[in-house]
């Protein structure tokens, strides 16, 4: 367990007739940053992630809380850009987490 807010939950409905998944929007996402040079990509390819020097995953929650930083790689990520390349993390991160939970929303919806 983490220090914070306990374990999250996952409610599971198996009778089909409610929301499929409750509870993601206390869950963090993980999103992996990778570093080519001098130019940050988000979300790279197997061949991006080949050729990068570094690469930061870091997982954010739906209140751009960074919830974990992990990096990896043959040079690691350049000190001058972590804290960029952990900005744009979060961003991505609030917004893609905003977009699956307005997806699930209107899924619930349509059911």
């Amino acid at each position: 367990e983490g220090g914070g807010g306990g374990a999250a939950e996952i409610e599971l409905d198996d009778d089909g007739a409610g929301v499929p998944l409750t509870g993601l929007e206390s869950l963090p996402l993980l999103v992996t940053m990778a570093q080519l040079g001098l130019q940050p990509v988000t979300d790279p390819g197997a061949l991006e992630e080949a050729s990068a020097s570094g690469m930061l995953h870091v997982a954010v929650d739906s209140s751009a809380h960074v919830c974990g930083m992990h990096q990896e790689g043959p040079k690691g990520v350049d000190p001058a850009t972590l804290v960029a390349l952990t900005e744009t993390a979060v961003v991505v991160g609030k917004s893609t987490l905003h977009s699956l939970q307005m997806f699930l929303s209107s899924a619930a919806v349509v059911q």
